[in-house]
């Protein structure tokens, strides 16, 4: 084994021993440090303490306190783990923008939540939808509306997930097809609609996202 300062000494048996010993307590103090520091970020993001602390961002402030960029804030913050209710996934884990940075969204903590691979497809897919409100408290549901965690209609599921991806498919902005489709639910009419039915409703009141009132 080599010393500091490039000598070797000789290797004991209980060197791998130590050096695991002294590593497995670090992951265990930084995972403790990590999770103690994602709740106190996530406290400091809803009480605007950037605002009070006179800095133009959250962003600024998180940088300024730890050097952290937004993803890292949002890993931190978010324990490492997938955000979506009931799922402890720690690997294969994404950083899902909630508003599209390729439609405007922000790269900004606020924007971005950790979820694992699988429950980020279902977000794209139009199976999971994924909200955040004004005070940015975010919001789970099935992609046909029914709270997440509680048993969706299979059906009306299957209608809006290939309604979502039609009008994807078709070229229509994430936010476009978002908006559109939180209104037909909004529709007692269209409760029971067919695919074909759905889908001929969309585009006749579907618009373009610059006429719709988009967080920025």
């Amino acid at each position: 084994m080599l010393q500091a300062n490039g000598t070797r000494v000789q290797e004991t048996e209980r060197d791998w021993v130590r050096a695991h010993e002294a590593l497995s307590r670090l992951a265990r103090e930084r995972a403790a440090a990590d999770a103690e520091e994602g709740r106190w970020l996530l406290a400091a993001l809803r009480s605007a303490a950037h605002v009070h602390l006179g800095f133009g961002s959250f962003n600024e402030y998180i940088e300024r306190m730890f050097g952290y960029k937004p993803r890292r804030a949002a890993l931190v913050r978010d324990g490492h783990c997938c955000r979506v209710p009931g799922c402890k996934n720690s690997t294969y884990l994404d950083l899902h923008h909630i508003e599209l940075r390729s439609e405007g969204g922000r790269n900004a903590l606020e924007n971005i939540l950790t979820v694992c691979g699988a429950h980020h497809r279902a977000v794209h897919r139009g199976w999971l939808l994924i909200q955040r409100d004004a005070s940015g408290r975010v919001s789970f549901q099935h992609g046909d509306g029914t709270p997440y965690g509680q048993a969706p209609a299979p059906r009306a599921l299957d209608v809006q997930a290939k309604t979502f991806s039609a009008l994807r498919g078709m070229g229509f902005k994430e936010v476009e097809v978002r908006a559109v489709l939180a209104e037909l639910r909004q529709d007692h009419d269209l409760r029971d609609a067919s695919l074909p039915e759905l889908l001929r409703e969309a585009l006749r009141r579907i618009r373009p996202a610059h006429s719709m009132s988009v967080r920025g």
